[in-house]
């Protein structure tokens, strides 16, 4: 992973020449030199192996990295890839803060390690930045902690990989899309309070949720499958009264390739946007498709579809 950030070393820059004409006239105090700055800044910008000043080079993953994107606070960067795991980084010091998963011994065997069973395919940080959601492969979505890489749930439904995920601006939902065509909008709620960042995670365990029975129904009248009873009580020593809510959203015709939510969109206002093979791009009412009553009903346009497949 390599992170740019030319305008800010050119302007840091600037403020190092400024400074040292500063110095030349005897007004920077002595105990301050330009020297000290500018090591201090190519350290703060990272220059690695003779390359640009200000690019940022982050190694560790073992496979492709398949999607990467930046916390809401600008301090870390998550990455989904290729060898079954995700990590954060600090942009800071360009270390890795946590591994998501393990990368199996044999990966190119069938291998599998600890965490997503499969290529991870996408990643998304919580608005607080505290939690990560990934999607994967496996067909399965999982949080985690972001500090330290626990996993804290595995969300299952998707008949088919899950190729992208997002989490809502108002921290109250996670949505996927898969190529089984649909996209699942997840909401966890502890004694009814939909705020993620506010559950006592955790304690060694791994919250499960699974769906055996996904089709667009479930959106109508949302009832508890036996699977999910089953893995629930199994797993609610700790959040007892934690439960999931799935919405599905059907209309597209091949694989969900990208989704996003528009600025500010959650549980009351906002916009989802979905692409896909099907090359017709999709617009989801946010407050009607994270609804068990209205997501059957929460499309609101098809775009003009795009001419070519690739």
């Amino acid at each position: 992973l390599e992170i740019w950030s030319r305008a800010k070393y050119v302007h840091t820059k600037m403020n190092i020449t400024r400074e040292r004409e500063r110095e030349r006239r005897g007004v920077t105090p002595p105990t301050y030199r330009s020297s000290q700055r500018m090591a201090g800044v190519l350290a703060r910008i990272g220059s690695f192996g003779g390359g640009f000043p200000d690019q940022k080079v982050m190694k560790g993953h073992e496979g492709t990295i398949r999607q990467c994107c930046f916390s809401s606070d600008g301090r870390l960067a998550v990455t989904a890839s290729g060898d079954h795991t995700g990590r954060v980084w600090d942009l800071d010091t360009a270390a890795c803060v946590s591994v998501m998963g393990s990368c199996p011994k044999n990966l190119t065997g069938g291998g599998i390690g600890t965490g997503h069973e499969h290529v991870v395919s996408g990643c998304d940080f919580s608005p607080d930045c505290t939690l990560v959601c990934t999607s994967s492969n496996d067909k399965a979505v999982r949080i985690w902690r972001a500090s330290n890489g626990e996993c804290l749930a595995i969300l299952q439904g998707h008949m088919q990989i899950v190729n992208c995920c997002r989490w809502s601006p108002d921290g109250q939902a996670v949505i996927s899309g898969s190529s089984d065509r649909s996209i699942r909008g997840w909401r966890l709620q502890d004694n009814g309070d939909g705020d993620m960042s506010k559950f006592k995670w955790g304690d060694g365990t791994v919250l499960e949720f699974a769906f055996g029975d996904c089709s667009s129904s479930l959106s109508e009248e949302h009832k508890d499958t036996d699977e999910f009873q089953r893995l629930a009580f199994k797993r609610r020593e700790h959040l007892p009264n934690m439960k999931c809510l799935l919405t599905t959203m059907q209309s597209h015709t091949g694989s969900i390739a990208a989704l996003d939510f528009s600025p500010g969109a959650g549980l009351e206002s906002g916009f989802i946007a979905s692409v896909g093979s099907d090359m017709v791009p999709h617009v989801w009412d946010c407050k009607k498709a994270l609804s068990i009553d209205t997501a059957k009903n929460s499309l609101l346009v098809k775009m003009t579809p795009h001419k070519c497949g690739r």
